[in-house]
């Protein structure tokens, strides 16, 4: 390990090498298989460096998830849509597209994790997709692209679990089809229900 170059190192450095690092090999090698030995290794730290940062390889798979909220929201925190569907329908496929870039070893292990998490970030309403969706179902409610009289919160849940849903059979299937194409067509379905009055 070249200590002299680790020192001239900015500390946000440091983190963002062992961060891209361990994706890497939670990609290439697969999380069960990746240790924190290999990923000091890799990313030419000690062992205490990588704790000093991360407490588990697991902060990093929820790191990878925030920092795709980070993009989006970047993105499209400030965008005003003419076309609400327009919108929801672009920032599900963005999201999917970052989900994407990690390959599928690094979702599912992240969607395994959550099952027995205390803590369910990835159903969390603070996220930064979520609260672009909800102000862009608010939106479509109001100028009555959408035309039911479920709640904002209704619709939006109704989304994002068939969003995860996509997410988690991609997973399944190996990564074998386009997740992003997918959520647009499964997600246009639940959004044509919610474009008719309740019966």
């Amino acid at each position: 390990m070249d200590v002299v170059a680790n020192k001239r190192q900015h500390p946000s450095q440091i983190q963002q090498n062992i961060f891209q690092i361990a994706l890497e090999l939670f990609r290439t090698a697969g999380y069960e298989a990746t240790t924190i030995q290999d990923i000091c290794e890799k990313a030419d730290v000690s062992v205490g460096a990588f704790y000093y940062y991360y407490k588990s390889k697991e902060d990093i798979l929820n790191d990878s998830y925030r920092e795709c909220d980070h993009l989006l929201d970047e993105k499209y925190g400030h965008v005003v849509f003419d076309d609400p569907i327009t919108g929801i329908l672009e920032i599900l496929s963005s999201m999917s597209q970052s989900i994407q870039e990690q390959g599928f070893r690094v979702p599912a292990q992240f969607y395994k994790n959550q099952i027995i998490a205390t803590d369910r970030f990835i159903l969390r309403q603070d996220r930064s997709h979520y609260r672009l969706i909800y102000r862009l179902v608010e939106q479509a409610l109001a100028c009555g692209q959408l035309n039911t009289d479920d709640s904002p919160q209704t619709i939006v849940d109704t989304i994002m679990r068939v969003a995860r849903g996509v997410l988690y059979d991609w997973c399944l299937h190996d990564g074998a089809y386009d997740p992003a194409y997918q959520i647009r067509a499964d997600i246009q379905i639940v959004l044509r229900y919610f474009q008719r009055k309740d019966i």
